[in-house]
């Protein structure tokens, strides 16, 4: 009997919460206090949802042994799913934003994703992309992923660096291995012309990487992570 009541009372909750949903949209007509609306409902439905989960837990089996374990454990499953959906996403954020890879009015693409970014949240970012549409995108869609970005109101410096680079690597894959790592430099305009010359001489090629950089203070520090880059490419030989 005790079931029956319950599955009847989360059908009328599914019926109020559409209904309320439907008449807040009648009533919000107005198009800001209807964007706050749909941000704001979909948590007030967790709310709700969370506060019957709770509730028919204690009508089915509060005065029994297992009320508290089954407590616990909720507790305990909401705490996990709470650090997976949002604490990654703000941890994420975090690092992205303070080493500056992450900045409103750039622009910067993914694998996924493309476009110039319009705001940056706690645990998401905003993304309008080339057609105009606006993507809200979590941080740890992201987080891990090779970003290349530019800024529209930076003009981009010039910079040559030339290595020596063992032909055992192979012309593809050194090339590939360059483009990669200049690419997950923020201050690398990835729009600009990336070119990668390779002259070949007796066990070796003498290589030629130019590109274009936002900042010209981090001439040296690109100069510095490309040599290192090339002699961990060695030590793998």
């Amino acid at each position: 009997m005790k079931v029956l009541i319950i599955i009847l009372m989360a059908l009328a909750l599914v019926l109020l919460l559409r209904g309320m949903y439907y008449f807040l949209t009648l009533l919000t007509r107005k198009k800001n206090a209807h964007t706050l609306t749909l941000k704001l409902f979909p948590w007030v439905e967790v709310l709700i949802w969370t506060a019957f989960l709770f509730w028919s837990i204690s009508y089915l089996f509060f005065g029994t042994m297992v009320y508290q374990t089954v407590i616990v454990s909720l507790i305990i499953i909401f705490v996990m799913l709470a650090g997976w959906f949002i604490i990654r996403d703000f941890v994420s954020g975090a690092v992205m934003r303070s080493d500056h890879t992450l900045e409103r009015g750039v622009s910067i693409k993914t694998e996924k994703y493309a476009g110039k970014i319009s705001s940056l949240g706690i645990v998401s970012l905003e993304l309008i992309t080339a057609e105009g549409e606006k993507l809200r995108i979590p941080y740890s869609k992201i987080a891990g992923e090779v970003i290349s970005r530019h800024s529209e109101d930076v003009t981009g410096k010039n910079q040559v660096v030339t290595v020596r680079i063992p032909q055992q690597l192979g012309a593809e894959n050194i090339d590939m291995h360059l483009r990669k790592k200049l690419l997950e430099m923020p201050w690398i305009i990835a729009e600009g012309d990336i070119k990668i010359h390779l002259t070949p001489r007796e066990d070796h090629y003498d290589t030629e990487i130019r590109f274009t950089s936002i900042k010209e203070d981090m001439f040296a520090k690109t100069e510095e992570l490309i040599r290192m880059h090339v002699s961990e490419l060695k030590k793998d030989l």
